[in-house]
C-alpha cells in the first residue's frame, strides 16, 4: 500500500502544473518526517525504500520523463530537508546509499542528478585550511572545493543571458568562513569570510578540462561585509522569484522563511 502511495505521489513530481509538483513534494516530504518522528528521529529507511523503489518502477515503466520537473521536486524536497536540522543529517545518509546502489546498478545518468542534492551539503562542511606538516610527503595532494564564476559589477550589466554567464569565462570564485579565534563557523559578529578570485590563462569552455591558473586575489571580509553580502544575495533570491510570470508560493515561503527565522530551527511548516 505504501509502495503504491509513493509510486502515484512521485508521479504527481513530474506532473506539468506546478501546483500539482509542489503539493506532491510537500506530501512527500510530511510522509517522511511522520516516518522520522514515529522512528524517534532515528531513520525514515520505511519510507525511503518505498520511493527508491517507485523510482525504479518509474524508470520501468518509461514514466519518468519530465526530468527538469523531477529534478525541480527532488531540490524542493530538499530544501524542506536543510529547514529541518534533525531530519537533515539522517537524509543526507540516506542520499549516499541511494548513490551507492545506483552506482553498482550502473544507472549513471541517474547519479548526477542526487549528488547535486549531497554536494553543497559536504561543501558547508569542508575543512578549508590544511596542516601541511600532516600530509605525507611520498604523496600529491588535491584540494577538492567547489567554484562559480565571478563578474563584477560592469560584466554583469554586460552579461545579460545564461549563455554569457556561462561561456568564455576565466575568473572564478570560492569563499571560506573563518573567525579570529578559530573556528570556521561563529556567531552574526566574530563571523569572517575569505574571498578568493582565481583568474585562468584560457577562458572555459576549452578543449582542455584543466586550466593553468595565472593570478590569485584574496579578499578577506568583515563581519559587517559578510552580513551585507548574505543579504545582498538573499534579496536577489526574492527578486527573481518574485519576478516571474508565476510565482512559486512554496519556493517562495521558503527563502522567506529561511531569511526572516535563519537562527531557528522550526522546520518548513513554521
Amino acid at each position: 500500500m505504501c509502495a503504491a502511495f509513493c509510486y502515484e505521489v512521485l508521479k504527481c513530481c513530474m506532473s506539468k502544473i506546478s501546483s500539482t509538483r509542489n503539493e506532491a513534494c510537500v506530501l512527500l516530504y510530511l510522509l517522511m518526517r511522520n516516518n522520522f518522528e514515529y522512528t524517534k528521529r532515528k531513520t525514515f529507511s520505511r519510507t525511503h525504500l518505498q520511493i527508491i523503489i517507485a523510482v525504479s518502477q518509474l524508470i520501468a515503466d518509461v514514466a519518468l520523463s519530465g526530468g527538469s520537473r523531477f529534478q525541480e521536486s527532488l531540490f524542493i524536497i530538499n530544501n524542506f530537508a536543510n529547514s529541518d536540522r534533525p531530519m537533515k543529517e539522517v537524509l543526507l545518509e540516506l542520499l549516499e546509499q541511494c548513490v551507492h546502489g545506483l552506482w553498482k546498478a550502473e544507472r549513471y545518468e541517474v547519479i548526477s542528478e542526487i549528488s547535486k542534492l549531497i554536494i553543497p551539503i559536504y561543501e558547508k562542511r569542508r575543512e578549508f585550511e590544511v596542516n601541511v606538516k600532516e600530509l605525507d610527503p611520498k604523496y600529491a595532494h588535491i584540494q577538492v572545493t567547489y567554484m562559480k564564476p565571478y563578474f563584477d559589477d560592469k560584466e554583469l550589466t554586460e552579461r545579460k543571458t545564461e549563455f554569457e554567464r556561462n561561456h568564455n569565462i576565466n575568473r572564478f570564485v570560492f569563499e571560506a568562513p573563518y573567525t579570529l579565534p578559530g573556528k570556521k563557523q561563529g556567531c552574526i559578529e566574530e563571523q569572517y569570510k575569505c574571498r578568493t578570485i582565481l583568474t585562468t590563462s584560457n577562458s572555459f569552455p576549452y578543449v582542455k578540462k584543466r586550466i593553468a591558473i595565472n593570478y590569485e586575489q584574496q579578499i578577506n571580509l568583515k563581519p559587517i561585509d559578510v552580513a551585507t553580502d548574505e543579504i545582498k544575495d538573499k534579496t536577489a533570491e526574492l527578486q527573481k522569484l518574485c519576478s516571474s510570470a508565476d510565482v512559486d508560493m512554496i519556493q517562495l515561503q521558503l527563502k522567506l522563511q529561511g531569511c526572516v527565522s535563519v537562527q531557528v530551527n522550526a522546520g518548513p511548516l513554521a
